[in-house]
């Protein structure tokens, strides 16, 4: 018995001189701060010289090479021309300039302001001028422009293929899977516009759309 209170009171002394310590060293510590002339210094009150301000990327350069195939010729979208139209113009909704017309919808989704469908109606007869001829001389020639279009700029290419430019495309894409480049095409109908998008999906889940 007066062993547990002699422990006791051993304990409640211990307690109350830790705290006295701590209590003590705090206002030690206080009163023993330096004085800083940081504050003091008019070097502080100059404002920086350094232009760190970020500046908003408004639109999303493109990120795929898209090449039109017709009537056994070959021509490359210059999506780049658009966008540069887009931001010329305040981020219109349309640009037509000559070889189609884009029109490009605001963002799908809230949390990723990147995203964004666009639509594009293409002027085959005004592009047809600028086209290279698919042919069995050609065929090299057009298959190392694009490699090192892509490995120039890391653009994937993107072959859209309309009926009338099926048979002269099938040697240039055999040609291309001879390269180690990724590709990919796809058979798209006469006269409908070629719809674009940009999604978090894609992003995500590997999907895309067409």
């Amino acid at each position: 018995m007066n062993e547990n209170a002699s422990d006791a009171s051993f304990l409640d002394i211990a307690t109350n001189t830790l705290a006295i310590v701590m209590i003590v060293t705090m206002f030690a510590l206080l009163t023993a701060r330096p004085e800083t002339s940081v504050p003091r210094d008019p070097r502080f009150a100059e404002e920086s010289r350094l232009a760190l301000r970020a500046q908003p990327q408004l639109v999303e350069r493109p990120f795929l090479d898209y090449y039109l195939v017709f009537d056994g010729r070959i021509v490359r979208w210059e999506q780049e021309r658009y966008v540069d139209a887009l931001i010329a113009g305040g981020l219109r909704d349309t640009v037509e300039l000559p070889g189609g017309k884009l029109r490009v919808s605001a963002a799908m989704e809230p949390r990723d302001p990147d995203s964004f469908s666009a639509t594009f109606v293409p002027d085959l007869p005004v592009l047809a001028r600028a086209a290279t001829p698919l042919a069995p001389d050609t065929v090299e020639a057009v298959s190392a422009k694009i490699v090192g279009r892509m490995k120039t700029h890391g653009l994937a290419p993107n072959f859209v293929v309309f009926p009338s430019g099926m048979d002269a495309f099938e040697p240039l894409y055999r040609r291309l899977r001879e390269e180690p480049i990724w590709l990919r095409w796809f058979l798209w109908p006469d006269d409908a516009p070629l719809k674009i998008e940009r999604r978090v999906a894609h992003f995500a889940r590997f999907e895309f759309d067409f």
